[in-house]
C-alpha cells in the first residue's frame, strides 16, 4: 500500500479543488468521531466514521476533511484513510492521500481515483470508517476534552467536504468524539462475555488485556467443558507486531493438557533488543477457534469457558511478566459459550412483505404489524414504508416477535430505524441479525 506522503494544506486544497467544484448535492450525512479512553502519556486512536442518515443511497468518490482537539490534552501523531479506503484499488490505497498534521489537529484529503472510476456505495443506515486520527493523551487523570471535525486548520483552511456521485459535494453534520483520561486498574485477562458457536462449527476467540504495566511475557490456560475443543491459538494486536512484525520470540501452546482446553507460554523476547508490549486500557493479546460437536446441547444452551492455572504438567499458572516489576497475578473475566440458535436450512421460496388492513376512529391509537412471509433463510433485511401524512402520525416502531426472539432471545445485533415526517410520512427500517459468524 502506497503510504500518503504529507504535504502543506495549500497542496491538498489545490490537487483537491477540481474534483468537488460543481456544487453541492442534497446528501444527509453525519461525521462521527468516536468516543475514547486512554492513560497518560498513551496513544490513542479515533475513527471519523460517516453515516448515511438520507433516505436515499449514495455514493462517495473522495473527502477532505480535518479535526480539532484542544492541546491541553493530547498531542496529534498520525492521520491515516479508513480500512476500506486504504483496501481500494486492489489494495494499493486512493490515488491521492494526503495529511498534515497540525498542533491543535489533522487535516486530510483523499480522492479514490482520479478518473473517478472508483466508489463507494453507501446505502441510508450504513457506515464508512473515512480515517483514523492518532494522538498522545497528555491531560490529568479524570479530563474529558472534545475531539471535533472543523473547517479552520491549514492554510487555507481545509474544509470539510464529501465528494459524491458526479463531483458534487456536501458539508456533513459535526458530531464531537470525546477523549476520557482514566488511571488503569488492576491488570486484569479477558475472555468474551458470550461467545456463539453453532453445534457441529467453529467460530473465533479473542483474549484482551488490561494493564499499567509493560509486559515481557505471561501465561495461563483455557479450559472448556467436554464437547468443545480449542486450535489455532496465535498472537494477535500489539504482541503480533513485537520483534518488527514476527511476533514474540517464545510462544509455547500445548492443546494436549488431559482435558478439553489449552495452556499457552509467552516470552516477547529472548534477546536484546528486549521488547515488550505496552500499558493499555483494553487490546487485543490472542485469538483462539473452538469447535463444538454435534452433541453439545440444544440451541441457546451456554456453557462456562475459563482462565485456569491447574493444566498441563506442571501446571502453567496464570501469570504476567511486568518489565521491572516481576510477575503479576492478573485479575481474569471468564466467559461463556453459547449454542447458536440455527435450525435447518428451509427449502428455497418466496419472501413477502405485507401490511395488514387495519380500521381505526378518528384520533385513536392502533398497532400497525409488518408481516414476513418467508421460506428461505435469511440474515438481515431492509425496507421503507410510507403512509399518508396528512391523516396519520407513527408513534414508535419496534421489532416484532420475530426479531425479538433472534440470537437467544437478545434481539438483532445491528438494527437503524428512522421516522420520516412530511406530508408522505413513512417508516424506513435495517436490521442484520448477526455481525459476527455463526449467522442467526
Amino acid at each position: 500500500m502506497r503510504r500518503p506522503v504529507r504535504t502543506t494544506a495549500a497542496a491538498i486544497a489545490t490537487a483537491l479543488v477540481l474534483l468537488w467544484s460543481n456544487g453541492v448535492s442534497a446528501q444527509s450525512y453525519d461525521l462521527i468521531v468516536s468516543d475514547e479512553v486512554g492513560v497518560p502519556s498513551s496513544a490513542v486512536t479515533f475513527d471519523a466514521t460517516l453515516v448515511n442518515v438520507g433516505t436515499q443511497s449514495e455514493v462517495t468518490v473522495g473527502y477532505s476533511a480535518g479535526v480539532c482537539c484542544d492541546t491541553a490534552q493530547i498531542t496529534p501523531t498520525s492521520i491515516t484513510p479508513g480500512p476500506t479506503i486504504q483496501a481500494l484499488n486492489s489494495g494499493s490505497g486512493p490515488a491521492f492521500a494526503q495529511d498534515e498534521i497540525h498542533a491543535e489537529g489533522w487535516t486530510i484529503g483523499v480522492v479514490y481515483d482520479l478518473l473517478g472510476t472508483t466508489s463507494l456505495p453507501l446505502d441510508p443506515g450504513q457506515s464508512l470508517v473515512l480515517f483514523e486520527v492518532t494522538g498522545t493523551a497528555i491531560g490529568a487523570v479524570g479530563s474529558i476534552s472534545a475531539l471535533t471535525p472543523c473547517n479552520t486548520l491549514g492554510n487555507p483552511p481545509i474544509g470539510v467536504q464529501i465528494v459524491g456521485d458526479g463531483s458534487q459535494s456536501v458539508e456533513p453534520n459535526f458530531v464531537a468524539g470525546s477523549l476520557e483520561v482514566i488511571a488503569l486498574g488492576p491488570s486484569t485477562l479477558r475472555l468474551p462475555p458470550i461467545t456463539s458457536v453453532a453445534a457441529g462449527g467453529s467460530n473465533s476467540v479473542t483474549v484482551t488485556y488490561s494493564t499499567s504495566e509493560s509486559l515481557t511475557g505471561f501465561s495461563f490456560g483455557i479450559s472448556v467443558p467436554g464437547g468443545f475443543s480449542i486450535s489455532g491459538m496465535a498472537p494477535a494486536g500489539a504482541l503480533a507486531a513485537t520483534n518488527g512484525g514476527a511476533g514474540p520470540d517464545l510462544f509455547l501452546v500445548d492443546l494436549t493438557v488431559g482435558v478439553p482446553g489449552a495452556t499457552v507460554e509467552c516470552v516477547v523476547s529472548t534477546a536484546a533488543p528486549f521488547e515488550d508490549i505496552p500499558p493499555t486500557v483494553e487490546a487485543d493479546l490472542l485469538d483462539f477457534s473452538i469447535f463444538a460437536n454435534t452433541l453439545v446441547g440444544p440451541a441457546c444452551a451456554q456453557f462456562p469457558i475459563s482462565f485456569s492455572g491447574s493444566l498441563g504438567n506442571p501446571a502453567v499458572p496464570i501469570a504476567l511478566d511486568a518489565d521491572g516489576v516481576g510477575t503479576v497475578t492478573p485479575l481474569v473475566e471468564h466467559g461463556v459459550l453459547e449454542i447458536a440458535s440455527i435450525g435447518p436450512a428451509p427449502p428455497t421460496g418466496g419472501i413477502t412483505l405485507s401490511i395488514p388492513d387495519r380500521v381505526v376512529p378518528p384520533g385513536a391509537s392502533i398497532d400497525v404489524p409488518i408481516q414476513l412471509d418467508c421460506d428461505d433463510s435469511i440474515e438481515a433485511l431492509s425496507f421503507g414504508v410510507s403512509f399518508d401524512g396528512t391523516d396519520l402520525s407513527i408513534d414508535q416502531v419496534a421489532l416484532g416477535s420475530t426479531l425479538a426472539a433472534i440470537r437467544c432471545g437478545a434481539g438483532p445485533e445491528y438494527s437503524a430505524i428512522q421516522i420520516i415526517p412530511g406530508s408522505t410520512l413513512g417508516i424506513t427500517f435495517a436490521t442484520v441479525f448477526e455481525l459476527q459468524p455463526p449467522f442467526s
